[in-house]
């Protein structure tokens, strides 16, 4: 296949720049640094992550008065120190997208600009450290990464620019990457440096990152309505640097890919399965020597987009404000991507996920394969924030998640988006504090839920009955626990305690949704999982059991949320109403 030899190419590219002689910092041994051949005062930072895809170029252009920084990369060593030994000039930042190999290191300067439309995407990536974009195949240490910051950044729109003494740079607003997408131009010399809108292949990739807002931005007809309009002043570039890839291309590359977008929206349906980086599946499309690749869960943005990701404000009677949750809808896939799902006959189901212990409602959406799953299995992927509460409905502060969690939301999302009324179609599932949230819920509203799934579970009840005041772990203390679960000493025989949940609904001889756990066996929380397994297997309760190697993360969850799918519920959810 055509795509796969010009891949290649950049496989060869970075074998071949390893080899070339370059500026090096002590202050930062990860990055290089190459002058530009035509201005020695355009400076080429290479970050090398030692793969063709991961390993990123920041650009440092320099005037009389002021230099701008195009990009700060993954956040990974002293950036501002190298930064300082290349300009004594007042630096200002442009991140030309939100995404973490390109804005990692912004903590560290003081004048950071970005598209409007991509901050709150950045600012979201935030909630979560552990989660952060880092290359994974490269040996660092973690002292060596700089903490994020939610630092103040300012708004930048298309057409503004940035006047350094000699030379004005102009903000190019191309979207398709991501909905803020931006490209730069440089008046001295011509160069486009086209960040990721256009690399080096050439190719856009249109990212998998699930779009709250500006969905109709990450599509091709997107990017080709901005490269219409923005041709004239395009077709004045002399060459192009984009932030992956080679530098100094032709600006024929530019025509190339609008000639790729025109040929794609012709004929929109002639997409090819694109695997040649495992960890970015998706679909590919390669006309002549132009490409546009949809990572696996992005929309197909052609006439309709695969899969939206909605953000709901309403007022909660049961948390007495308003709140927020996110809700991914399959609800316009096209029609070759329905071609054998038998999912699609019957109507769109529910499942809750619940994220974990200082998580937020967007874990779910930025770390996991949720949006896929949406699409795959008619699903409907309700995101809902459970705050620190372990979603308890607690005495102290009134707030009733549970009761949230299990009616309030689940009807509301039934009658808004018009979804299955139905026990049956209905599922929650969690991590860690989400884990024990889902199992709790779906017991105290059983004809709410058919089943409901524990990943790494937050187990806990037998160690909040021991806890003492004074007491304090790596979590929180005595006082936040008893918040949360109430008095420490009576949990057991709590409605808190799902043991006393089960015990109580057998008692009444009704019906125990059915359960399914997994744990890693090298999970600070194994012990836990593995009691209340036992105390299932005593009560001859009905649930499915797995554990293999793995730790408290999302590379064990992903991997269960597959397993899970294609097994436990997925039996029945299939059936036709």
């Amino acid at each position: 296949m055509r795509w796969k030899e010009l891949m290649q190419q950049q496989d060869d590219f970075a074998a071949e720049i390893r080899k070339q002689d370059a500026i090096k910092f002590s202050s930062n041994p990860f990055i290089k640094a190459f002058c530009n051949r035509l201005d020695p005062n355009i400076i080429h930072l290479y970050f090398d992550d030692g793969n063709s895809g991961g390993s990123v170029w920041m650009h440092l252009i320099c005037g009389e008065c002021g230099a701008l920084l195009l990009d700060t990369g993954y956040g990974i060593g002293n950036l501002k120190s190298v930064i300082e030994q290349l300009t004594d000039k007042p630096v200002s930042v442009f991140n030309t997208h939100w995404h973490g190999d390109h804005t990692g290191g912004n903590s560290q300067f003081e004048n950071v600009y970005m598209h409007e439309f991509d901050i709150p995407y950045w600012k979201e990536s935030l909630s979560c450290e552990a989660g952060r974009m880092l290359p994974t195949t490269l040996a660092f240490s973690q002292d060596a990464v700089i903490p994020l910051s939610d630092k103040f950044v300012r708004a930048v729109h298309d057409g503004m620019t940035f006047h350094l003494g000699g030379r004005i740079e102009t903000i190019v607003h191309m979207p398709g990457h991501s909905a803020g997408n931006c490209m730069v131009i440089d008046s001295k010399t011509g160069i486009l440096f086209s960040g990721d809108a256009i690399l080096s292949t050439p190719t856009l990739v249109i990212d998998g990152f699930p779009a709250v807002d500006h969905a109709e931005l990450l599509t091709v007809e997107a990017f080709h309505t901005a490269l219409v309009q923005h041709m004239k002043q395009l077709n004045k570039v002399k060459w192009l640097c984009p932030s992956h890839g080679r530098l100094m291309l032709s600006n024929k590359y530019v025509s190339a890919m609008q000639h790729c977008t025109v040929e794609i929206l012709k004929a929109p349906d002639k997409w090819e399965r694109y695997n040649y980086i495992p960890s970015l599946p998706g679909m590919i499309r390669c006309v002549d020597d132009a490409m546009i690749v949809y990572t696996l869960n992005s929309s197909l943005g052609i006439g309709g987009i695969i899969m939206a990701l909605f953000s709901v404000d309403f007022y909660s009677k049961s948390l007495f404000r308003p709140v927020n949750f996110k809700l991914f809808v399959p609800n316009d896939v096209p029609p070759e991507m329905k071609m054998g799902n038998t999912y699609y006959e019957r109507p769109t189901k529910i499942l809750v996920l619940l994220h974990g212990y200082n998580g937020g409602n967007l874990d779910w959406a930025l770390y996991s394969n949720a949006s896929e799953i949406s699409a795959k299995y008619n699903l409907a992927v309700i995101l809902p924030s459970g705050e620190n509460s372990f979603y308890l409905d607690s005495e102290v502060t009134g707030h009733k998640y549970a009761t949230f969690v299990g009616q309030e939301l689940i009807d509301y999302v039934r009658n808004t988006f018009h979804l299955s009324s139905r026990k049956e179609d209905t599922f929650v599932g969690g991590l860690s504090m989400g884990g024990f949230g889902a199992i709790h819920t779906a017991l105290q509203f059983p004809d709410t839920f058919e089943k409901a799934f524990s990943l790494s579970g937050a187990l806990i009840v037998h160690n909040v009955e021991k806890m003492a005041p004074g007491f304090k772990d790596m979590v929180a203390n005595y006082d936040y626990y008893k918040s949360v679960f109430g008095d420490p000493a009576f949990v057991l025989e709590s409605d808190n305690n799902p043991e006393m949940q089960i015990k109580k609904l057998k008692e009444e001889n009704h019906r125990i949704p059915g359960l399914y756990m997994a744990i890693g066996t090298e999970d600070f929380l194994y012990k836990e999982n593995q009691l209340f397994r036992h105390f299932l297997e005593e009560e001859k309760i009905d649930f499915e059991y797995h554990e293999s190697t793995g730790v408290h993360d999302f590379v064990f969850w992903n991997a269960n949320i597959d397993l899970l799918y294609g097994g436990f519920w997925g039996r029945v959810s299939n059936e036709k109403v």
